[in-house]
C-alpha cells in the first residue's frame, strides 16, 4: 500500500503534535513536582488498565463509532487519513491514550477517579471477555460430543 505525500505529511505533523503534547505534560509534572520514576506498581497497573480500557472505547466500541465514522468521512484527505489510522489502530490509538491517561492522572483535579473507572471498567471487560470465550469453548467442546454420537450412533 503506497502512502501518499499528503498522508506522509500528516503523519509527520501529528508526529511532532504528540512530542509537544508529551513536552508539555513532562513540563507540567515537573512545575507540579512530580518525579514519574517514582510512580509505584499499583499506579502503574491503574494506568495500564486505564489506557488498555480507554483504547478499547476509542477502536473498538459502539459508543465512539459515530466519532469513528466521523473521522473516516475524511478518508482521502491527508490529514483525514492521518487521523483515520491513529483512532482505528489500536496500537496508534494507545500510545496517544497513554499520554492522555498520564496527564489526567497527575494534572486534573479528580483525574484519578476517572483512570481509577477505566481501570475498573478495563478489568471487568477483560473479564467479560474471558467469560465468553470460556462459555464458547465450552459451547463447541459440547456440540463436538454430540456430533460424535450422533455419528457412532450412541444414544444415553
Amino acid at each position: 500500500m503506497k502512502i501518499s505525500p499528503a498522508v506522509k505529511f500528516w503523519n509527520f505533523v501529528s508526529s511532532i503534535v504528540f512530542v509537544l503534547f508529551l513536552v508539555g505534560t513532562g513540563f507540567l509534572l515537573g512545575k507540579e513536582g512530580i518525579e514519574i520514576e517514582d510512580m509505584s506498581v499499583f499506579n502503574l497497573v491503574v494506568l495500564i488498565l486505564a489506557t488498555y480500557r480507554l483504547t478499547r472505547i476509542i477502536v473498538y466500541d459502539k459508543v465512539f463509532k459515530m466519532f469513528r465514522d466521523f473521522i473516516k468521512s475524511f478518508e482521502g484527505t491527508g490529514l483525514g487519513d492521518s487521523m483515520k489510522t491513529i483512532i482505528t489502530c489500536p496500537w496508534c490509538a494507545g500510545v496517544w491514550v497513554a499520554l492522555f491517561v498520564v496527564g489526567v492522572w497527575y494534572i486534573v483535579p479528580y483525574g484519578t477517579l476517572f483512570v481509577f473507572i477505566m481501570a475498573i471498567s478495563g478489568v471487568a471487560t477483560y473479564i467479560q471477555m474471558t467469560v465468553n470465550y470460556v462459555g464458547l469453548a465450552a459451547e463447541e467442546k459440547q456440540i463436538a460430543v454430540i456430533k460424535k454420537r450422533e455419528e457412532t450412533g450412541f444414544r444415553h
